[in-house]
C-alpha cells in the first residue's frame, strides 16, 4: 500500500502524480545530483515516518559505499567464466 505520494504542479495548476511509494522507498535524491530547487511535493497519505538525512552526511555515506563497493568489482571483473 502507498504511503507517500510525489507530485508536481504543471504551470497550469494540474497536479501530475509521479510516484506513489510504500515502506522502505525513499525520494529527494534530486538534491545529490545537484537539483538546485525542489521540483515536487510529498504528501503522506498513511501515518508515514520521514527520516531526513542531512546531505553532506549522504553523500559521505555514498563515497564509502562506493569504496566499499570497488574491490568486489574488480575482483569480479577479473574471474574467468565458464564457456
Amino acid at each position: 500500500m502507498a504511503g507517500v505520494k510525489l507530485s508536481v504542479l504543471s504551470k497550469t495548476g494540474r497536479e501530475a502524480v509521479v510516484a506513489m511509494l510504500g515502506p522502505g522507498d525513499f525520494f529527494g535524491e534530486g538534491c545529490l545530483a545537484g537539483q538546485p530547487i525542489r521540483i515536487g511535493s510529498a504528501t503522506a497519505l498513511t501515518p508515514s515516518m520521514i527520516l531526513l538525512i542531512d546531505k553532506a552526511k549522504m553523500v559521505r555515506l555514498l563515497q564509502q559505499a562506493a569504496l566499499d563497493v570497488r574491490p568486489l568489482h574488480h575482483a569480479h571483473a577479473g574471474a574467468q567464466h565458464p564457456d
